[in-house]
């Protein structure tokens, strides 16, 4: 220690700290204070639920057991780990469209090209009439990959958003549409990276740019939305279709 050093030193009442440290005990012991028998069994049952899905890998960083692809050849992969994206919950979206983009070599209107929607009434969610993803539509390879609400849902499992997300303050003012694409682009952008056609920057690899446009009609603008219904009101269903 410098002989110049300021010293502190913080003094604590002794019978204050024994009158905290008796309180503990007393609601310690205290049983009208525990969870019931039920409480418990229900917090054990999430508890053992949560333990047996397996971890969301997020944010998705490229590790060191992948093999370099073609945009990489000769790197060693800790250089690829080192110098690689990042995937998270809010860059998928644009990664997934400059994907497209780029395999197309052309702009488009994602909302007309890649998704379907499921129109969800006001009298089913208490709010506003919303429309919600329910398919995405993926150019690869090997043709169009149809991701449908099940899968995404299967990959996110039963934990919430802000359970994953961090810190979940950022999810405040996402609406719910826009979580929903996300999600379907966060298990997208994963699957083309693992696929060989997003580099580990999740840019699209010379590969993806030379093969996928050979065996993907490119997208059409559409005049219509593709939306279809959840529902079964006649009424509601021609009002959306316009028929």
């Amino acid at each position: 220690r410098k002989a110049d050093a300021e010293v502190f030193y913080f003094c604590n009442d002794p019978a204050k700290e024994e009158s905290k440290a008796a309180e503990l005990r007393r609601v310690a012991a205290d049983d009208r204070l525990a969870l019931s028998e039920s409480d418990q069994r229900k917090r054990k049952e999430e508890m053992e639920q949560h333990a047996e899905e397996p971890e969301i890998p997020h944010p998705f960083r490229p590790g060191t057991s992948k093999q370099p692809n073609e945009d990489v050849v000769g790197i060693a992969n800790a250089a690829i780990a080192a110098s690689a994206g990042e995937l998270n919950f809010f860059n998928c979206l644009p990664a997934l469209y400059e994907y497209a983009q780029a395999v197309f070599k052309s702009p488009f209107r994602p909302d007309d090209c890649l998704w379907e929607f499921e129109f969800v009434p006001s009298q089913i969610t208490g709010s506003p009439d919303i429309k919600l993803p329910c398919t995405l539509s993926i150019p690869t390879d090997t043709g169009w990959k149809e991701m449908k609400k099940e899968e995404m849902r299967e990959f996110w499992g039963t934990r919430s958003l802000e359970d994953v997300i961090r810190p979940a303050e950022r999810l405040k003012n996402v609406k719910t549409q826009d979580r929903m694409k996300r999600q379907f682009a966060y298990k997208a952008c994963i699957d083309l990276y693992k696929s060989n056609l997003m580099n580990s920057a999740f840019k699209a690899t010379k590969h993806a740019k030379e093969k996928v446009r050979d065996v993907c009609d490119p997208p059409q603008f559409l005049e219509k939305l593709r939306v279809k219904s959840s529902f079964t009101d006649a009424a509601l269903t021609d009002k959306i279709t316009g028929s």
